[in-house]
């Protein structure tokens, strides 16, 4: 195989990869992005009119659609690094272990 065809086989690894993993991507991600900016709208039109329980909505879906967005990262990136995803968590768990025994 020449140079030109391992470069054209490598290109299409990475393409397919880079299709799969935007085919996997978490519905958490996206739900969570569209309440965040639904938030900012909120908070926005709040700020605009005077409102301070419409604002305070806007905070409370911007908060809301950034945990559901993390969720989703979390998600995918426990799906694509499982390994490293354990090895994180067990660290966390060892942290947390180790703090709660000095408290």
């Amino acid at each position: 195989m020449n140079d030109h065809a391992v470069e054209q086989e490598n290109l299409g690894t990475r393409c397919a990869s880079a299709t799969a993993m935007e085919r996997r991507m978490d519905s958490n991600r996206i739900s969570g992005t569209v309440t965040e900016l639904g938030g900012r709208v909120k908070e926005a039109a709040g700020a605009l009119t005077g409102d301070m329980s419409l604002r305070t909505e806007g905070y409370y879906d911007q908060a809301e659609g950034l945990a559901e967005s993390t969720l989703g990262r979390v998600k995918d990136y426990v799906a694509e690094r499982p390994v490293n995803a354990m090895i994180a968590a067990g660290f966390i768990g060892f942290i947390l272990g180790v703090w709660a025994g000095r408290a």
